[in-house]
């Protein structure tokens, strides 16, 4: 009964002024936890609904118009939700006679702006090189290196980027016949580097 009493006692005093107050704060506190819920609600489908650009290795073949030069592709890929914007990329090719290297100069900017719409990809090719820094098709040798940067805007009109490092073992092209003499690199072949690549 003392209890009750005293809770008896403790409303009783609360005056009218003290009863909207109390309201309102309340309103208030509500209010802002509405606002962080639907703020949080709004940044988790950013995530869940923006693009996604990825960067896949497409092969290796001879220049079309030049059999003497190699092109490498590169296959981007929207894996998102929303279409891709602004999409821009730089890309390089080189030849090298070590495995595994981690540092290279700034990709070769494309004169390229484009969109990339969900689950399609576009690809696109380097610069040539020429066919004898393998050792040509007789007895290709060394690595083939593709690296590069795609930037875009992600559905949201944020910037993101995509960067990118593949390379190739020359000895994996396949062989030519008397039919066919190109040198080919299929995109099976193509590897990830273990330097170079990040995406936010």
């Amino acid at each position: 009964m003392k209890l009750f009493s005293w809770f008896f006692d403790m409303f009783s005093n609360i005056t009218h002024d003290q009863v909207v107050v109390g309201a309102n704060v309340f309103l208030v506190i509500f209010t802002i936890v509405l606002a962080y819920m639907a703020y949080k609600q709004f940044q988790d489908s950013r995530i869940i609904n923006r693009a996604y650009l990825s960067v896949r290795p497409n092969g290796v073949k001879t220049f079309v118009t030049d059999p003497s030069k190699l092109v490498g592709y590169i296959s981007i890929q929207n894996v998102g939700r929303l279409i891709a914007k602004e999409v821009t990329c730089a890309v390089s090719i080189e030849w090298n006679d070590l495995e595994g290297l981690k540092k290279f100069p700034a990709p070769e900017p494309l004169e390229i702006k484009t969109v990339v719409f969900p689950k399609a990809a576009l690809v696109i090719g380097t610069k040539a090189i020429d066919i004898e820094r393998t050792g040509g098709t007789a007895k290709p040798s060394g690595f083939l290196y593709i690296w590069g940067v795609v930037k875009y805007k992600d559905g949201f009109w944020r910037n993101r980027k995509t960067e990118f490092c593949h390379y190739y073992f020359c000895g994996h092209r396949e062989v030519p016949t008397s039919d066919d003499a190109t040198f080919r690199i299929s995109a099976s072949n193509g590897r990830d580097s273990g330097h170079g690549n990040n995406a936010d």
